[in-house]
């Protein structure tokens, strides 16, 4: 329960009306490593903007994890999965500026008016694969990247 992102209210409006929530991004390509062919990743944190340190703006001891990445891999598919609920931060736009992921996936939701050509020509390399997926964590173990938690501690 300290890991999710999305409430159980969230999860049943998705399961009664297929309504994927706002800030969710579904990339796709194909991947023909055998560790990817049957594969699940998923890394959660809370993390947000701020303009200024330290921060003026705490979140409540409650908050819990605002979001999330899930990397899954089945037979040659590999979907990259990206969700905030931050009203500051586009974790979609931070792991793009720093792995690139456009260039290696190709994103159908939010849907694009570009269709979808088959066969897919975005093919991912394993490690370019374990890579992505592994961003959010390396986002949060980053040096350059101060938690909430710092604060608290001095």
């Amino acid at each position: 329960p300290d890991e999710v992102v999305f409430t159980a209210v969230n999860r049943e409006t998705f399961m009664l009306d297929q309504t994927i929530p706002v800030k969710v991004s579904i990339s796709i390509a194909r991947c023909f490593s055998t560790q990817w062919r049957s594969q699940f990743l998923r890394c959660s944190a809370h993390l947000s903007a701020v303009t200024s340190l330290p921060p003026t703006v705490m979140p409540p001891a409650d908050a819990g994890k605002n979001v999330q990445t899930t990397a899954l891999g089945f037979g040659e598919l590999f979907a990259y999965v990206i969700v905030s609920k931050s009203d500051t931060l586009d974790l979609y736009e931070l792991i793009n500026d720093n792995w690139k992921i456009g260039e290696y996936l190709m994103q159908i939701f939010p849907f694009s008016s570009d269709p979808i050509a088959l066969p897919m020509r975005y093919i991912v390399a394993e490690k370019i694969a374990n890579g992505i997926s592994t961003a959010l964590n390396r986002i949060v173990s980053d040096d350059a990247i101060r938690h909430y938690e710092d604060y608290f501690q001095q």
